[in-house]
């Protein structure tokens, strides 16, 4: 057990930096990433598995001998479950993991058996839909490029957070609100909600939400570490909304001051990616049930451009 748990340490750590050093050679290109979800529940992979199902895919793609798109189409099952549908698995699978706790009987100090709950992680092994044979992927409407996304819209509209209009993306605690460049200013669509759904993952560390010291201590100095786990954390939650929501995620070319100590600090360290996706997933988490409580909500908001003067803008700290 303890070889397979040091195992998907090294092998998330790796996904999770190949990611990013590919990011680094150039920010114009989106991440190479997808929404990934299971074939038989729908529901889409989680935390630490979107970057190991991410970089399996990336992998694949550049082993001249695949023919195949592995991975493209966002859908995976165990070998079990792609044989329950009749179909039949080509290839090798990629690995992922979930957290479980298993309880073991064991003795306290006064020789009484007593039931120890013991926590792990437990790897399995899954197949892309472009892996089987006897499976009709779905074809998914791209849409214009260049048009807002309605999803995206109305989930942000969803969060209540307060957006005003400027010429840099950021966001300022102290007087929490996102600023954002005009919509017709980026190159698409996706890349103004890339921006966007980055500054509302910081938006979510304020010390009313989910309390991230990235956000509540740092004070804005970009100098810490603290400030740079903040910048990673932001990356990975706007990108794992941007997953859900179906937008190709652009990694901010901001964040290139911060690639190196990243990469450091994750080799350094095999639990962080564990540590920085599971606060980016809580991110995801936060933001769906606030969607949930709007949706439920007979009286919805609307989403306004709330315009701050210029002398209150002036000296607040704020996050890229």
């Amino acid at each position: 057990m303890a070889k397979n748990k040091l195992n998907i340490y090294d092998v998330a750590t790796n996904a999770l930096c190949g990611m990013l050093e590919e990011a680094g050679k150039d920010w114009k290109k989106p991440w190479r990433y997808t929404r990934h979800q299971n074939v038989a529940s729908g529901k889409p992979y989680r935390g630490v598995n979107i970057h190991l199902l991410n970089y399996h895919a990336h992998v694949a793609s550049e082993d001249p001998n695949e023919t195949r798109a592995i991975g493209q189409s966002g859908i995976w099952g165990t070998f079990k479950q792609w044989q329950s549908l009749d179909c039949r698995v080509n290839g090798q699978g990629a690995i992922i993991t979930f957290f479980s706790i298993f309880e073991k009987e064991e003795k306290d100090e006064n020789g009484k058996p007593t039931k120890v709950k013991i926590p792990t992680w437990r790897t399995y092994k899954v197949f892309s839909a472009e892996q089987v044979d006897g499976y009709d992927i779905p074809e998914v409407d791209i849409g214009n490029p260049d048009d807002r996304i309605d999803i995206a819209e109305t989930y942000f509209q969803g969060t209540n957070a307060i957006l005003t209009q400027d010429d840099h993306a950021y966001y300022v605690p102290s007087l929490d609100y996102i600023g954002m460049p005009p919509f017709e200013t980026f190159d698409s669509s996706d890349s103004y909600y890339s921006v966007l759904y980055h500054e509302l993952a910081h938006w979510t560390g304020h010390k009313d939400r989910l309390d991230r010291s990235g956000i509540t201590k740092t004070k804005g100095n970009r100098y810490t570490n603290e400030y740079a786990y903040e910048e990673l954390v932001a990356e990975l939650g706007g990108l794992f909304n941007c997953l859900n929501l179906g937008i190709t995620s652009t990694p901010q070319e901001s964040n290139a001051t911060y690639i190196n100590s990243w990469l450091s600090a994750l080799k350094d360290n095999k639990r962080l990616v564990f540590t920085a996706s599971k606060d980016a997933q809580k991110i995801v988490d936060y933001t769906n049930k606030l969607n949930e409580e709007y949706q439920s909500d007979s009286e919805s908001y609307n989403l306004s451009l709330i315009h701050i003067s210029e002398p209150t803008r002036r000296t607040p700290i704020s996050y890229a």
